[in-house]
């Protein structure tokens, strides 16, 4: 069930929403590099370099989700921000071919944890010792946490496999935070879903015939999205 969440992925790799949505948009993904003046920003899109209106304080080097709007003196607005979690870069990162070749190996925990054990072991610096912290804790609460790369971009993913059904979270670079399920229903694959932007809800209902192997797509709206696990501030027990 875990290759019928990548198959959202390559609809957010592939394409956008069309023009019949009047002044709405996917989402994008910004950072903010400094604050120029009252309400002012300088931002990071993609490789471009802008600056733009935001009535809402940023946090200066903080990575947000927003709208991007052009305004009606040809400025350009941004609205519904959602500031990115802050998740520790990742310690497992797979293709979407290694997904497809190790499904039944990432189910494996007992291995997972003894190999994150040798890595965080071996952690040659600050960075590496807290991803696979981070990776260790979410075992410990049966959570799987990876990223998935497809070509530039890269997916988080987190899982909690039950016995028919599997509760995720992800983050996706064009579609924000989902968080649902995939489960068995009536011998076919369903997915639920929840999102944060009513763009989102519209552009997956609209190409839910390309998620393949998915016989029903149940999507609602939700303010807020979190992950199953984020490490506190400090890594604490680290005991598997």
């Amino acid at each position: 069930m875990i290759d019928k969440l990548l198959n959202i992925q390559k609809l957010d790799s592939k394409f956008t929403l069309r023009s019949k949505h009047f002044n709405a948009t996917l989402p994008i993904l910004l950072q903010v590099l400094q604050k120029t003046k009252a309400n002012y920003y300088l931002l990071m899109v993609g490789n471009k370099i802008l600056e733009t209106k935001s009535l809402k304080e940023l946090e200066i080097g903080r990575r947000y989700f927003a709208l991007m709007q052009h305004s009606n003196n040809g400025g350009i607005m941004l609205t519904s921000l959602k500031s990115e979690p802050k998740i520790p870069k990742g310690a497992l990162e797979f293709s979407e071919q290694d997904i497809k070749s190790n499904l039944l190996e990432i189910s494996k925990i007992k291995e997972l944890k003894e190999y994150a054990l040798d890595r965080i072991s071996q952690a040659k610096n600050k960075e590496e010792f807290l991803s696979w912290g981070f990776f260790l804790l979410g075992l410990q609460k049966k959570v799987l946490s990876f990223w998935v790369k497809e070509k530039e971009k890269k997916t988080f993913f987190q899982l909690k496999c039950k016995k028919a059904e599997i509760i995720f979270y992800a983050l996706f670079p064009h579609l924000g935070e989902l968080s649902g399920r995939v489960y068995k229903y009536k011998n076919e694959i369903a997915l639920d879903l929840k999102v944060s932007y009513e763009s989102v809800a519209s552009f997956l209902q609209e190409n839910q015939e390309k998620l393949c192997g998915v016989s029903r797509v149940d999507v609602r709206i939700e303010e807020r999205i979190a992950p199953l696990f984020l490490p506190s501030e400090q890594l604490l027990d680290l005991k598997i």
